[in-house]
Order: structure tokens, then sequence, then C-alpha cells
């Protein structure tokens, strides 16, 4: 068996941690991928057009993979409108961004742009700086 390319992924949802292990980080993708792809989250994240119905419906569909219960699309969208919006919606798409993308990837990319994950492009720097734990929304 070959280490998974991907790192445990910890979501916070009202005061609890699920954890999703390594090697079952590509069912949760194939969830977020029934809602939006990777190239439509990183083209509206850009755009700034987030189409936040599609995130919440596919954050959720991520929670309840990690074992979050009966959490539903309104709950994730209504959580992302509480204190401090900007930031939950911002700290969702950092976290469906981070799942989504392998960590050879990023530190592919982080050395391309300059080094490590301290230099270089902004964008790279901040995902490296990013937890993949996510705060509760």
């Amino acid at each position: 068996m070959t280490a998974s390319p991907f790192d445990d992924i910890h979501l916070a949802w009202q005061g609890k941690t699920f954890t999703i292990p390594a090697d079952r980080v590509m069912g949760a993708i194939k969830r977020i991928e029934d809602h939006l792809t990777l190239a439509e989250l990183q083209r509206d994240a850009g755009r700034g057009t987030l189409r936040l119905g599609k995130m919440a419906a596919a954050y959720a569909d991520v929670l309840r993979y990690a074992g979050a219960g009966a959490v539903t699309e309104s709950d994730v969208y209504a959580g992302m409108f509480g204190e401090d919006a900007e930031k939950n919606v911002v700290g969702a798409v950092s976290m469906l961004l981070g799942m989504m993308i392998p960590h050879n990837v990023k530190l592919a990319v982080a050395k391309a742009q300059g080094g490590g994950p301290g230099e270089g492009n902004r964008r790279v720097r901040r995902a490296a700086r990013r937890s993949s734990k996510r705060r509760s929304v």
C-alpha cells in the first residue's frame, strides 16, 4: 500500500472536530465535485463571484462524510453569514481548495514560485500558512 498524497483533514463544526484520514480524502473530493470543481472554485474565487450555495452544499456534504451527522446545506450557508462573515467565506474557500490539492503539488508550486512556502506567490504563502483545520462556521 502506498502513502496517501493527501494529509488528514480536520473540520470543526459546532464545537467539535471531525477528521477525514488521508486515505479517505479522495472520497471527500468526490463529494465536493458533486457540487463544484476545483477549476470552478479557483475561477470564482479569482473573480470574486463565489457561489455560496454550492460551497455550503459541498462543505455540508464533506462534514457528513467526516461523521458530523445531519448537517444541512442551510446550516452551513447560514453559518457563513454569522460573526465575521467574510473570514468565514474565505476560510471555506481555502479549506475546500486545500482539501482538493495533494500535498506534493502544494510543495512543488511553492518551490516553483521562489523556494519555500514563505517566498514567491502571495496565494501560495497564504495557503502554506493555513491549517486544514476549519473554524466553526
